[in-house]
């Protein structure tokens, strides 16, 4: 599966980083100065706990140059109030969008914008930058939680579920 990540910051990153470990081919779409620390020096993870530290290469595109991407899957990673500025972007791919973090009061919007495509997900980590690195935990306490609006026994939630988070984080199919 390959997958494009619209936002490449502590969440982003992290998901990126287990996406690539699973073995999924994933793209990161980063702006200005994060897409040039990415460039320079791929993706480097920090567990806060364990200090173990994992630096991988990705594919990283700006915004203009994934637009038409071809992927399976956008997963956007993005703030709450930087959602509704992705759509142009995510309107040319042709993959299902999974907005992944604090949607409240855009459900709608955004499911009206991207029709069927649309799902929904709330992460089971948290960080901090500093330069290239992401230091990340992953919160044990509270699983990834994914949604397929309006379709409450929907495979492709099921299988975006065991992509996404299945093979290296508990997560809850919210049906």
């Amino acid at each position: 599966m390959h997958i494009l990540i619209v936002g490449a910051g502590v969440i982003g990153t992290v998901y990126a980083g287990r996406l690539l470990a699973a073995g999924h081919a994933v793209t990161l779409c980063a702006r200005a100065d994060r897409l040039a620390e990415l460039e320079e020096s791929g993706l480097v993870l920090e567990d806060a706990h364990s200090g173990q530290r994992v630096c991988r290469e990705v594919p990283v595109v700006g915004p203009t140059d994934a637009a038409g991407l071809r992927c399976d899957l956008a997963l956007v990673a993005v703030r709450r109030d930087q959602m509704i500025t992705t759509l142009p972007l995510l309107q040319t791919l042709g993959a299902d969008v999974m907005f992944f973090g604090n949607a409240a009061g855009l459900v709608t919007t955004l499911t009206e914008a991207m029709g069927a495509r649309t799902l929904f997900g709330f992460p089971a980590a948290a960080g901090v930058r500093d330069g290239p690195t992401v230091r990340f935990v992953l919160i044990r306490q509270q699983k990834t939680m994914l949604a397929d609006p309006g379709r409450p026994h929907s495979a492709r939630n099921t299988d975006a579920g065991q992509d996404v988070s299945g093979r290296w984080i508990p997560h809850e199919d919210r049906r």
